[in-house]
Parts: C-alpha cells; sequence; structure tokens
C-alpha cells in the first residue's frame, strides 16, 4: 500500500511539472513583470540590480530574480518555462525541508507532512507561476521552524541556517519579512524560555545582517538614488498616497 501511495504521490509531482511554461496557464497579472525584471538583469550580466526596459528598478530586492538564474544560463532561453520551474523546485525542496524538520522534531514520519503541504490550493497555484508568494513564505516558516529548533538544541549552526532563511526572506520583499518574523520569533522564545531574550535577539540581529548585505552593496554603488527609490518612494511612498489605518497595518502583518 505504501508503495502504491508513493507511486501516486511522485505522478501528482509529475503533473506539477505538466506544461508549466503554457502562456494561458492559470497567472497573476503582474508575473510578467517579474519576469521581464529577472530576464533584463540575466541579459545585462547584472546580478546585483534590478532592472526593466534598461532601467533600474528597485521596488523589490532579487532574490526572486536569482532564482532561475542557473537555468538561464544552463539552456540559454525559455524564461517563462525555467522561471516558473525554479519556482516550482524551490517550493517542492522547502515543502521536504519542513518536511524532514517535522520528523525530526516530533517523531513522525515525514510523509505525512509533504502531504499535508503539497495539496492546498495555494500550493498548485503559486508553485506554477513566477511570483513571491511561495518563496517569502516558506523562507520566513524555515526560519521560525529552525529558530524552535534553535531554542531546544542551541548550536552555531542552527544559529546560522535560520538567520540566513530570515535574511533571504528579507531579499525577497524587504524588511517587512523582519517585522512580520519578530513578534512569533520573540513568542517563541518567551513560551519555550521562560522570557528568553538574548537567542531571540541574536537570532534576528545575524538574521537582520545577512538580508542586509545587497541594501549596502546597493547603497554603496548608487549612494541616494537607491535608497531614495527602494525606501522613500516603494515603501513610505506608498503609505503617503493613500492613508492606511493602523489597524489595517496591523491585520496584513498578522496574517
Amino acid at each position: 500500500m505504501k508503495t502504491v501511495s508513493r507511486v501516486l504521490f511522485l505522478i501528482i509531482i509529475g503533473l506539477l511539472f505538466y506544461d508549466i511554461g503554457n502562456i494561458n496557464a492559470i497567472r497573476q497579472g503582474t508575473e510578467g513583470f517579474y519576469l521581464l525584471i529577472s530576464q533584463e538583469m540575466y541579459e545585462a550580466k547584472d546580478l546585483l540590480s534590478p532592472r526593466i526596459y534598461g532601467d533600474y528598478h528597485w521596488s523589490k530586492p532579487p532574490f526572486q530574480f536569482w532564482l532561475p538564474m542557473p537555468f538561464y544560463y544552463l539552456f540559454k532561453g525559455s524564461f517563462l518555462s525555467w522561471s516558473r520551474i525554479s519556482i516550482l523546485l524551490f517550493s517542492l525542496v522547502s515543502t521536504l525541508l519542513i518536511s524532514f524538520w517535522y520528523e525530526r522534531e516530533f517523531k513522525r514520519n515525514w510523509f505525512e507532512a509533504f502531504g499535508f503541504l503539497l495539496f492546498p490550493i495555494y500550493f498548485i497555484k503559486y508553485s506554477r507561476i513566477f511570483m513571491m508568494e511561495m518563496t517569502l513564505t516558506y523562507l520566513s516558516t524555515l526560519g521560525l521552524l529552525i529558530f524552535y529548533s534553535y531554542l531546544k538544541r542551541p548550536s552555531a549552526k542552527l544559529l546560522l541556517l535560520g538567520s540566513l532563511s530570515c535574511g533571504l526572506s528579507v531579499l525577497v520583499k524587504g524588511p517587512v519579512s523582519l517585522v512580520m518574523l519578530t513578534p512569533p520569533i520573540f513568542i517563541f522564545a518567551w513560551l519555550y524560555g521562560k522570557k528568553e531574550i538574548k537567542r531571540p535577539f541574536l537570532y534576528l540581529t545575524v538574521g537582520t545582517i545577512i538580508g542586509s548585505l545587497w541594501f549596502f552593496l546597493s547603497y554603496l554603488k548608487f549612494g541616494a538614488d537607491f535608497f531614495n527609490y527602494f525606501f522613500i518612494r516603494e515603501n513610505l511612498g506608498k503609505f503617503a498616497a493613500k492613508n492606511y489605518p493602523t489597524s489595517s497595518v496591523i491585520q496584513g502583518l498578522l496574517i
């Protein structure tokens, strides 16, 4: 029975790859926008700075745009297909990592968690399009889960791996990722470590340093042009353009 179940599972995973490059498949309106940014970074041989129509475009950090780069260099084309495949592979590998964490921490079969995470509609949709939902969600989740392990078994390895996940999540959508991660990390620490403060601060500090490297490099290269574009125009500017109630901001971060 287990063999049949796993064969069926492999067939389902194979179906996720089927016709993934179809331009008429389910997609989001901004997918083509992100795809073009990634393609132009590749064509300009510039991994530091997102760009579109030949101009620098710093609305988002570059992690999402880096994902398909190995495929671009290897296969020299098929940008839509390989971009989507990069997201699907990232999603599957991340799901496996979470499942192995589940097995290690709870002494249950990893296959339970893998099956549970693979079938929701969000996975079927967002793992097959070149959007940021999966990268932001999974990097943040891995960062939190590894922090839980770090509380139980403090080690430099867990500190580095977890902070790396948190830092890379910053490079998907910006500092808002750390704002989302900070409350649950301190809640975990408070519940598990009896108001433990040192470890969450250390964890978040290392993650912030990792996540800040791209911002520092971009500022060193472009100076005020980068700072004003990313922080003033794209972040603070959105709140200035529309008056968001504080309650809406808090609800968004909680969700």
